[in-house]
């Protein structure tokens, strides 16, 4: 996490101000980025089930394959595949790739911002006044939940990519395991 730059360039607000409700914007801003934080995890979540349901269709694929290949090969019954159907089953094959590489890539994303740091707190705030401070505080928060919103909408736009491209990608398998499955039945 990287400390954000504060909205006053660092100067100290003065000590004449007064802001009555500084105490709940205060709260209402952590608690937001909180917010932002269940956000994040969620999201990680979904990158994570995304990461195991295409590994297990690719793996599953490529095992499939293999075992055909090997079951099959000098048996009367063959599959006759065209190539509209090894087209479809590479597109497919394609598609769930891509879907894996993009939820690793929004499972990657860890660019998130909170502040203040404790050492800044400590050695830049410590003589300030507790509602100047504050504010200075709820300006970087500010700051910091832009920057974060703009990295959650990010993953998200990533997932969103990733679980639609597996969706036509499973799809795609069925139509091809389905008329895989009435060739079988037809040949038997």
């Amino acid at each position: 996490m990287k400390e954000s730059k504060p909205i006053t360039g660092g100067d100290k607000p003065s000590d004449k101000a007064r802001f009555g409700s500084l105490d709940l914007a205060y709260g209402e801003a952590k608690n937001l980025i909180q917010v932002q934080f269940w956000q994040i995890d969620g999201l990680d979540t979904k990158a994570s089930t995304l990461l195991a349901a295409a590994g297990l269709v690719l793996s599953v694929l490529i095992s499939g394959q293999a075992l055909s290949l090997f079951f099959l090969y000098d048996k009367a019954i063959r599959l006759s595949f065209n190539r509209v159907d090894y087209t479809l089953l590479a597109s497919a094959s394609l598609f769930i790739l891509i879907s894996l590489v993009l939820g690793v890539v929004a499972l990657y994303v860890r660019h998130y911002k909170l502040a203040p740091y404790p050492r800044t707190i400590r050695t830049k705030y410590l003589d300030w006044a507790e509602d100047k401070t504050k504010l200075q505080i709820l300006d970087n928060l500010v700051v910091d939940y832009e920057e974060n919103a703009k990295t959650i909408s990010k993953k998200a736009t990533l997932l969103q990519y990733g679980f639609t491209l597996f969706a036509i990608g499973t799809a795609l398998l069925v139509v091809i395991f389905v008329v895989a499955l009435a060739q079988y039945w037809n040949a038997v």
